[in-house]
């Protein structure tokens, strides 16, 4: 029996070997399977086969780089060695772009940086629209603050360029500094470099060539900002402005002084003054005009002939008339003006301006109003309105205000240097500046010595302020006598004719507002300026 089972067992032993072999097979193909992960988990056999073979097959890094390198890119047909170190080295390389992208361009042009500057535009329209807010220096700087923050958040982002251009632009129309005008015109300069493509970078150069043009010796920059618009933007609208405003610079008259040998000698002294304090655009530029002279002499014979036809005002040298007048109702729109004792000055001064249009319609001058109604027109532009019409005199309209309501009484200004505090502070108010700002504007006016309109509007402001309150007293409506007096108004700034400002009372004083709600009073100081006028015109023409 048992030798019976051990000849079986051994008839057996090729058909188990058989068996084995198999198996093995079968085992082999279930481990090649087993890569996908759609498979079922392994069996106990197959998790010791593949313990088995991945320790078997563990490679040594410096022997397998080569091969991984080659098949990284092929189906996995070969050895399993290939496969771990592909991952690792592709991910490495899409990093580096995506890290230096958000850090670039496209993070100032990201959503999250347009949404920021957004909001800011509407503050900024929010901030302009409010007259009182806007008046204050403070109120722009603390928001160009914000627009600093956003800028080192998104740095070189465009819209944030242009709007800190815009907002310093505003705050140069308000406080007219040199520093103000010069710093405005750079932050366009350095958005319309930064972003040339950009669809309002010429509107950007036209802002900075304007900006320019105010700031004393600015117009060579101006220009060369302009022939540089024409150049890069030449089918813009822009260019177009651009040669418009570069033929009117070219026909400024450059500014010179008198030769040496034709000089008087009192003037020698003040002209050697002068030579010493000018700035190099003045030096180069007396130094051009004296080398495009002939070198002749001019004779003194000449020369005092021509000293001797000096006489008289300079209205009545050049043979001015006086025909048009530019009447200026002060403030308007959302700029209300002062605002006391029911009495908003924007309305008043619109209501004065009728009534002063009808009395000189009435002597016959021809009369243009700035605004007809109740509409906003900025500072800097009502006398170029008046260039713009030729007009031969410009008068501003206005009602003033004080702290002290105690003060009260008339008042008509000229434009120079202010002389006394009461003065200056009529000008920081009118101007919508505080009262520091002033001082730039000292300075600013302290080169206008030479400016030939000055007498002329001393003497029309003076004729006025005498002819109001004589029409005044003798209705019974006395006032009191503040003066004629200079200051630095911004509205006066640019007016090619004799320019003045007449403050009609103190809405804030009780008794100054009575009399500016009555009509007939109002009827009387129009009738007033009307004389002024006509009195000036005679004193010119004849």
């Amino acid at each position: 029996m048992r030798r019976g089972a051990r000849l079986f067992a051994r008839a057996l032993a090729p058909a188990r070997a058989i068996i084995m072999l198999c198996l093995c097979f079968f085992t082999l193909q279930c481990f090649g399977a087993q890569q996908s992960p759609a498979l079922a988990a392994p069996s106990s056999t197959t998790q010791q086969i593949e313990k088995q073979r991945s320790t078997n097959q563990k490679p040594a890094p410096s022997k397998q780089a080569t091969p991984t390198k080659k098949n990284d890119t092929q189906p996995a047909t070969g050895t399993q060695q290939n496969k771990p170190r592909t991952t690792p080295a592709s991910t490495q390389v899409r990093a580096t772009p995506q890290a230096k992208a958000e850090t670039t361009a496209s993070a100032a042009t990201s959503p999250k940086a347009l949404n920021a500057v957004q909001g800011l535009q509407a503050e900024f329209n929010a901030l302009a629209g409010d007259a009182q807010r806007a008046s204050l220096r403070h109120n722009w700087l603390n928001f160009e603050t914000r627009i600093k923050a956003i800028l080192e958040r998104y740095p070189n982002q465009p819209e944030a360029m242009l709007l800190a251009a815009r907002t310093r632009e505003e705050l140069a129309v308000r406080a007219r500094t040199t520093q103000d005008w010069r710093e405005a015109a750079q932050r366009y300069d350095a958005f319309a470099t930064k972003h040339n493509k950009h669809t309002r970078a010429a509107e950007a150069r036209l802002k900075q060539a304007t900006l320019l043009s105010r700031v004393p010796h600015g117009l060579d920059d101006a220009k060369r900002t302009l022939r540089l618009l024409q150049r890069d933007y030449p089918q813009s609208k822009q260019a177009t402005q651009a040669v418009a405003l570069l033929k009117d610079l070219e026909a400024q008259p450059p500014q010179t002084t008198p030769d040496k040998e034709t000089a008087p000698k009192k003037e020698r002294g003040k002209e050697a003054q002068e030579s010493k304090t000018a700035s190099p655009e003045e030096k180069a530029g007396k130094t051009a005009d004296k080398a495009g002279r002939t070198g002749e002499k001019p004779s003194r014979t000449k020369d005092k002939a021509t000293n001797t036809n000096q006489k008289g005002t300079l209205a009545q040298q050049l043979g001015l008339t006086v025909r048009t007048i530019m009447l200026d109702p002060g403030h308007g729109g959302k700029d209300p003006g002062t605002t006391a004792n029911t009495i908003q000055e924007s309305l008043f001064t619109m209501q004065m301006a009728k009534k002063v249009s009808a009395a000189l319609e009435a002597q016959g001058f021809t009369v243009i109003l700035t605004r007809a109604n109740d509409s906003y027109i900025s500072l800097q532009d009502r006398p170029l309105m008046a260039n713009a019409q030729k007009a031969d005199l410009f008068i501003s309209l206005h009602a003033n205000a004080n702290a002290n309501p105690a003060i009260q009484g008339l008042e008509t200004y000229y434009l120079d240097t202010a002389k006394s505090k009461d003065a200056a502070l009529a000008a920081a108010r009118e101007n919508g500046i505080d009262v520091g700002g002033v001082s730039d504007l000292q300075f600013i006016l302290s080169d206008l010595t030479g400016n030939s309109k000055r007498n002329e509007s001393h003497k029309l402001a003076s004729m006025v302020q005498k002819e109001i309150l004589k029409r005044a007293a003798s209705g019974k409506q006395a006032m009191v006598d503040n003066g004629v007096r200079s200051a630095p108004f911004y509205v006066l700034m640019g007016a090619k004719m004799p320019a003045i400002l007449v403050e009609f009372g103190y809405v804030t004083n009780t008794d100054d507002a009575a009399s500016l709600r009555s009509d007939r009073f109002l009827q009387l100081q129009a009738a007033g300026l009307a004389d002024a006028v006509s009195a000036y015109k005679r004193a010119v023409e004849k």
